[in-house]
């Protein structure tokens, strides 16, 4: 009798199951700006949300709609949150070498009187909190709105000649109700000398003070880069900025030397899943267009 009962207990799980595999959900994404999103570059973003949905769970499936929308394909039991943040992850890293601190606070200053005359809410300085050891400057979040209008506006453009031809202005992760305002220099490709195609291995890791975090290996160009940017902010005192998708995750400095062996870490405000998760999609080695979610559906059993 024991034994019986034992079995049935078995056949119940076992039935259960093949009940939750059986059940599907079908969620689709569609691409911002598809217009200009490229066919090539549609059929790679299939291939990389495969690479790393798999790491995530075993049984899923991406394809392209008629409409051309990302289709994902999963049994029940996933967090969508989860799936969200690794399908509109763009991916997109990159090691910029920041500006030097003479030089920004020059162009601070250039930024503040070109634009204090505007009729606008707040002048420039008046929203200028205070200077990072760096002298980038630290705003309140609730300006940040402002701030980006106000940047992107062709009077500041209208700066970005002669020594600031290759400046390019980068946000940083807003924390505790503020944030940070970078200065690097650019380059025709807008592309970082360092970027995501570089890397060979991303893993969770933890930083010195055991926050959660990212390491990376590079590739031989790779290393070859990071010596050469590790030396440069070495020799002027400057920092690397390290951004995700266009926003800068910390701005370290290189306080002994150049780094060889193509070895580093990414630290920020990451839960730990955050950092595997990320960790699983740098390990792709490609961006993707962005994504947006557009809807999720049960499907019909067949």
């Amino acid at each position: 009798m024991k034994k019986l009962c034992i079995l049935l207990i078995i056949s119940l799980l076992f039935s259960c199951a093949n009940l939750s595999d059986s059940e599907q959900y079908e969620i689709t994404y569609a691409f911002v700006n598809l217009e200009n999103v490229a066919k090539t570059d549609e059929a790679k973003t299939i291939d990389v949300l495969k690479k790393r949905l798999s790491k995530y769970h075993k049984n899923v499936e991406v394809e392209r709609n008629s409409d051309n929308e990302i289709m994902v394909r999963l049994p029940a039991g996933f967090d969508i949150d989860v799936v969200n943040q690794i399908v509109e992850n763009q991916g997109k890293l990159d090691f910029w070498p920041c500006i030097a601190k003479d030089q920004m606070l020059r162009f601070v200053l250039k930024l503040d009187s070109i634009t204090k005359n505007d009729t606008i809410p707040k002048s420039f300085s008046s929203m200028v909190l205070s200077l990072n050891p760096a002298g980038f400057p630290i705003f309140a979040e609730e300006d940040l709105p402002h701030l980006k209008k106000l940047v992107k506006g062709d009077k500041v453009k209208s700066l970005f000649v002669g020594d600031y031809k290759r400046l390019k202005l980068l946000f940083g992760l807003q924390d505790d109700g503020y944030v940070e305002l970078y200065g690097v220099e650019s380059n025709q490709t807008e592309r970082a000398p360092i970027n995501e195609s570089h890397i060979i291995e991303a893993q969770q890791d933890y930083d010195q003070i055991g926050r959660p975090a990212v390491s990376i290996t590079m590739n031989e160009y790779g290393a070859h880069k990071w010596y050469q940017m590790t030396n440069d902010a070495y020799e002027n005192d400057t920092k690397i900025a390290v951004t995700l998708n266009n926003l800068v995750y910390s701005a370290p400095g290189v306080t002994s030397g150049p780094i060889s062996g193509g070895l580093t870490q990414i630290s920020g405000d990451f839960t730990l899943n955050q950092a595997i998760d990320l960790s699983n999609v740098l390990r792709s080695q490609q961006m993707i267009p962005k994504l947006k979610f557009v809807r999720i559906n049960k499907l019909d059993k067949e």
